[in-house]
């Protein structure tokens, strides 16, 4: 079933139409054969859910079909085009080999590997390696989503983490800085 169902969305996928139902047919060896139609609540094409349907349709017919099944056929009804919709970058349909989820993976990193070849690696890097700026550093204090634990940073010469400011004791500022920083 799930290669019908496969083979029945990559048709549909590549004229653009989604079904509104689907119907599964089975030949016993023995008797007349079956039909049984289900309606979809919204037109699809993809692969999972047709199989998915497919399979509530096998198991209603697998007692009426009896001892042996001499073939299944898997149909599509209520056809209507499908409103084109926009892609995601990880959505982008691998080039290569079809059904290869590798595919996809490889083609990004070797689309990085480029860059970083062509521009010396300066111009992509993970988030997770850039500093942060003072501004999301005090925001951290306030707002719970940026409370994570910041990753220490280094200094780019040497590598070296830097040694933490000091924090002034209370009463040991001078009283004119001391109303600048509580804003007096």
């Amino acid at each position: 079933l799930g290669r019908l169902a496969s083979s029945l969305a990559r048709r549909l996928q590549q004229a653009g139409l989604g079904c509104g139902s689907v119907r599964l047919r089975v030949v016993p060896a023995r008797g007349v054969a079956i039909t049984r139609e289900r309606p979809l609540i919204r037109p699809r094409n993809d692969a999972r859910a047709l199989a998915a349907v497919a399979a509530v349709l096998w198991m209603e017919l697998a007692g009426a079909a009896g001892d042996g099944v001499m073939a299944v056929e898997v149909a599509a009804g209520c056809l209507v085009p499908l409103p084109p919709t926009q892609l995601t970058i990880w959505e982008a349909p691998p080039r290569g080999r079809q059904g290869d989820p590798r595919t996809g993976e490889e083609a990004l990193q070797r689309a990085l590997a480029g860059l970083r070849r062509r521009f010396a690696g300066a111009v992509v890097r993970r988030a997770s390696e850039l500093a942060s700026t003072r501004r999301e550093r005090l925001l951290a204090f306030w707002d719970p989503y940026r409370s994570r634990p910041a990753a220490p940073e280094t200094a780019p010469e040497t590598g070296a983490h830097p040694a933490p400011a000091p924090v002034p004791a209370p009463g040991s500022l001078p009283r004119e800085a001391d109303r600048r920083w509580h804003g007096c």
